[in-house]
């Protein structure tokens, strides 16, 4: 798993599929595909069938939508703020 900020605002699953579709498949899990907005932009906590280190070399600090993305690896199992809701954010902490 890891984290990706420096998202839009506006994003949606669709589009993290399409950021992430030539690295592998994003898996839905009870801590994945969460996406939170801050401010101006969103982060999301995506996890990938395969690829998820090659994901992270690739498209660490590269320009996507008008906006630079980091990608941070998350090791363990720390994160469970919940799914991600019909309204494209979701209630957590």
């Amino acid at each position: 798993m890891f984290k990706v900020s420096g998202l839009p605002v506006q994003i949606t699953k669709s589009d993290l599929d399409e950021l992430f579709s030539p690295y592998g498949e994003i898996q839905i899990t009870e801590n994945s595909i969460i996406i939170q907005i801050k401010k101006d932009q969103s982060i999301a906590f995506v996890q990938l069938d395969k690829d998820e280190e090659h994901a992270i070399r690739e498209l660490d600090r590269t320009r996507w939508r008008d906006s630079i993305l980091h990608l941070d690896p998350i090791r363990g199992k720390g994160i469970l703020l919940g799914q991600l809701g019909s309204g494209g954010t979701s209630s957590g902490g």
